[in-house]
């Protein structure tokens, strides 16, 4: 059946399944933080220290939820995970391509669904929690987001080298 469909359609499917994938993970990753808010905020509460509690948090939460992307692995003839194929296909198709939207699209929507989350509990009527300073918390995440893109880029370079080895 996809053998049949042109090279065009074949592509725009690709793609369009990998970026709802990373889409979904980038959603998993607002809900994870959100979820993870009291337990670095009640460590900032008890020892005044949240910067490294949450930039861990930060990390693990991108970790769980792009795990298709950072276990990706070339010597797996088929990846059991359909995310894992989209990537592999789309990678296939346009490596160029992959790595834009791991660039530029994947980094800004983890930090928007982060900001999201701080604002959120910043602007929250009830005062659950006693938040470090905005500022504070912004540089922190950006720190801690900018290792997430970092890990990410490694990943998928190291998938995009496999998968090279393997067709050579």
């Amino acid at each position: 059946a996809a053998a049949g469909k042109p090279a065009g359609e074949r592509r725009e499917r690709a793609f369009l399944l990998l970026t709802e994938f990373l889409d979904e993970a980038a959603l998993d990753f607002q809900a994870a933080m959100k979820d993870a808010l009291p337990n670095w905020v009640g460590e900032f509460e008890l020892t005044g220290e949240f910067e490294e509690p949450f930039r861990k948090e930060i990390r693990r939460a991108a970790e769980a939820c792009f795990r298709f992307v950072v276990k990706s692995d070339a010597r797996l003839a088929v990846p059991l995970d359909p995310r894992s194929q989209a990537l592999r296909a789309a990678v296939a198709l346009e490596e160029s391509a992959v790595q834009y939207i791991f660039q530029e699209q994947v980094g800004r929507r983890l930090r928007d669904a982060l900001m999201s989350v701080l604002m959120e509990a910043a602007c929250s009527e009830e005062d659950e929690f006693t938040l470090p300073d905005l500022e504070e918390m912004q540089s922190a995440a950006a720190s801690a987001l900018q290792d997430v893109q970092v890990s990410l880029q490694e990943a998928l370079e190291r998938l995009m080298t496999g998968l090279r080895d393997r067709s050579a």
